[in-house]
């Protein structure tokens, strides 16, 4: 996750070797706690994010979320996923659970909702969704 964070936030200076790593302990995290809800989420995103074939990462998602269906981040970064799939319809139905199971985390589910209704080319819903996130959340 730090080497995806690194790498969306444009904070590293080698981009290639981020990614690989990136995947890299992605896969380690993998073989060493297949089961772990949590891994599996964390695994689900950098996946999903860095490799060109989002189907693997889907399924890991899925199974996180079988094994642990309270998961709000799981269902957060799901939903992320299926954004990023072109499958706004269901990303938006994931993010609505996240946000269901962790009230709390409206800035982040807002933000996912208005990226999505960007991809939708629903700008004005977009717009009003990303400028909610950041009120609730400035920084």
């Amino acid at each position: 996750m730090c080497h995806q964070n690194s790498h969306v936030s444009g904070w590293s200076d080698d981009e290639k070797n981020t990614r690989n790593l990136g995947i890299e302990f992605a896969r380690r995290a993998l073989r060493f706690a297949p089961d772990d809800p949590s891994v599996l989420g964390d695994v689900a995103y950098v996946l999903g994010y860095f490799e060109r074939d989002i189907g693997p990462a889907i399924t890991l998602a899925d199974r996180s979320l079988e094994l642990n269906p309270s998961f709000a981040l799981g269902w957060l970064r799901s939903g992320w996923l299926r954004l990023w799939s072109g499958q706004t319809a269901v990303g938006i139905a994931h993010i609505d659970k996240a946000l269901r199971l962790n009230p709390r985390g409206k800035a982040p589910a807002n933000f996912a909702r208005g990226v999505a209704h960007f991809f939708e080319r629903r700008l004005e819903k977009a717009a009003s969704m990303l400028l909610l996130s950041l009120d609730e959340s400035p920084n």
